[in-house]
This record gives structure tokens, sequence and C-alpha cells, in this order.
């Protein structure tokens, strides 16, 4: 296995079908969102897992709205090409979780400025440093949030596997992206509706969301996560996609 290997591609979908993954992604940052004060930072529970289709009575594929449909097997076979490109046996991936991350001021609507304001820089995000500005370029009014911690790899505590991750970008203005800890430091640029790809168990990283004032209430940027992880040895998964 090449744990090294990054993968990335332009143009997932059409920008019809972007459009209803972000309606359908609405309703999860309204009404699924993790629990906890993460400021501007908002993160949904499991969107997608082996429990179904979360807010729709979807308990097994397909599932009741289409755009999942579609997304989970364009995912499916983006990581099918990148298991080949990598010397992974693709028939070993097991779909993990799926959520959201995103942006937003609504749920500081109804508070006044200065009582939130320095809740920006969350427990869960804070603004990148001089070392990330520098390889990001940051223009005029946009700022990147990212995570406190140090790049990190993920690890669950049932499942002890090798996962890859793929950050779908969903909606962004392409300022930032995903820092990973290769052996020359990576930092790939969130283009919209592009994909990246990479083992996330073994090369630590954080996702860098940006956020500029003047586009966030229009546009806030939006990321899907969805996790898989590679079945071996081979255990009975709970989760199968066709």
């Amino acid at each position: 296995m090449q744990s090294d290997y990054l993968y990335s591609k332009n143009d997932v979908f059409s920008e019809d079908l972007r459009l209803d993954i972000l309606k359908s992604s609405e309703k999860h940052f309204a009404n699924n969102l993790v629990d906890g004060d993460n400021g501007i930072l908002q993160i949904t529970e499991a969107i997608i897992d082996c429990h179904g289709l979360s807010l729709s009575p979807s308990s097994f594929f397909p599932y009741s709205e289409r755009c999942w449909n579609i997304f989970c097997l364009k995912i499916r076979d983006l990581v099918y090409e990148y298991c080949d490109k990598s010397d992974i046996n693709w028939s070993s991936m097991i779909p993990f979780s799926c959520w959201g991350e995103r942006i937003s001021y609504k749920p500081f609507e109804d508070v006044p400025r200065p009582k939130w304001e320095h809740r920006i820089f969350s427990r869960l995000y804070a603004p990148v440093d001089k070392h990330d500005n520098d390889n990001w370029k940051q223009i005029s009014g946009s700022v990147g949030l990212r995570n406190t911690n140090e790049p990190r790899i993920s690890t669950d505590i049932q499942v002890h596997k090798t996962f890859i991750r793929c950050v779908y970008y969903l909606q962004t203005d392409g300022l930032f992206g995903t820092h990973v800890e290769t052996p020359e430091v990576c930092r790939h640029t969130g283009v919209e509706n592009s994909i990246f790809i990479f083992n996330t168990s073994e090369l630590p990283n954080y996702n860098i969301l940006p956020h500029n004032p003047k586009t966030i209430e229009k546009r806030p940027p939006t990321n899907i996560i969805f996790d898989w992880y590679i079945n071996e040895p081979f255990e009975v998964p709970d989760w199968v996609l066709p």
C-alpha cells in the first residue's frame, strides 16, 4: 500500500446535482448538528452511515433522496480509483461515515455582534497560522479557520482499521482546503465541486475553511467528509454499497 498517495479530482458532479446536495445538506445543518458550542463552525452528525440516511425513513441503500444515492456511488467509484493507484485491494473498501461541516453566522443571527465575535475562534477552530497563510496566499478580507489541535490522524474506538478520507468541497471560494502531513507537507486547495482523497490513519491532517465576511452569508463554505476503511483482516461490515 502506498500510504502517502494523494488523489484529487475536479468537477465531480453536475452543477444541478451539486445544488441538490447543497439543498439537502441544509436540513442537516439545521436539524442534525453535533451537540456543543462550536462557534461559527457547524458540524453535523452522520448524514449517512450504517444506520441509513439521517432525517429520512431510509435505513438502507437506495435512499429516499436521489442526490445522496448518486453521491455515494460516485464517491465509491473515486475511492476505487484511489485504490488502483495506491496499491489497495478495492474490494476491501467499506464505507464508514459521512458528515458535513461549514462556517456560518446563522447560530448568532439574533445575538449582538460583540457577544459572539470572540467565539469565532472556538474550541474546535482557530485562525490559520502564518505558515498556512504564506502557503495559501491570503486574499484581502479572507481568513482561514482550522482545527486548534495539531494535525491528527483518524481512529475509531470500535473499528480498528486503516481509514481513507474523502473531502468533497461542496461550496467554497477555493482559497483554502486541506493540510496533510506527508514527507513533504501538502496543502491541497479546495476547489468547489472537487474531491481530495488520502490515508487519514497515517497522514496527520486538518481541513481549513475560508472565513470571508463579504461572502459567508450568501455562500457559507461547506465540506462533506466521507470516511471509508480498509477491511483487512476481514470482518463482517455494518454497511455496504452495491
